[in-house]
């Protein structure tokens, strides 16, 4: 089965969106964190 490029670039799409999404996440538990550990 051969993809075509619009399928691999859509996955790549989806997959980069994913990673960006958890990064965001991530990044937003470490500043609740933080915050909590300050007060």
């Amino acid at each position: 089965m051969r993809l075509s490029d619009d399928k691999i670039s859509h996955m790549t799409h989806v997959l980069l969106r994913e990673l960006l999404a958890k990064d965001t996440i991530d990044i937003i538990e470490e500043e609740g964190t933080v915050r909590h550990a300050i007060r």
